[in-house]
């Protein structure tokens, strides 16, 4: 006798959007966005250099979580405010992996500054790109001011709503 089996397969969208955020690590796909200004290219993230949002916004983006990528971490931060998929995070006991994680603004001795974005693997580890090394790396959730010891502070979390 034959029983004809019904397979029913379901993407786990949570599971899926955090498996792709640890699978992230070492990539340098969102180092670079094109663009003309007075008929002349240039890469407004220089390889890399300015990428977390972009890197953020981009895994938020293939997982439909928001509309478009974003270039800059305040925009980014707005969209995340005014998007009904968000939950902002009590942090930092409650930091879970997959959350978005937001650092404080930090000044260099060029006088720029920038803040930083990136996303938790657990309440004690995080992946985001480094400026440095020009790629999404796996480092501490009190990630360190490169070059001066000082520990980076948690601005903001949010979670996404995976229904």
């Amino acid at each position: 006798m034959q029983f004809n089996s019904i397979l029913i397969m379901q993407i786990l969208k949570k599971e899926t959007y955090t498996k792709m955020i640890e699978n992230s690590i070492g990539t340098r796909l969102f180092n670079s966005i094109i663009v003309t200004e007075y008929d002349i290219q240039k890469d407004i993230l220089n390889d890399g250099e300015f990428s977390c949002a972009c890197f953020v916004s981009g895994i938020l983006f293939l997982q439909n979580v928001i509309p478009r990528t974003r270039t800059t971490v305040t925009n980014l931060e707005k969209d995340l405010l005014e998007n009904p998929l968000m939950d902002e995070v009590a942090m930092p006991k409650n930091i879970q992996a997959g959350d978005i994680i937001f650092w404080e603004s930090v000044t260099y001795e060029d006088g720029s500054s920038n803040r930083h974005v990136g996303f938790a693997l657990s309440n004690i580890q995080a992946v985001s790109t480094n400026y440095i090394q020009k790629c999404v790396v796996r480092h501490s959730m009190n990630t360190a001011i490169e070059n001066t010891g000082e520990v980076r502070k948690i601005e903001r979390v949010f979670r996404p709503v995976f229904k």
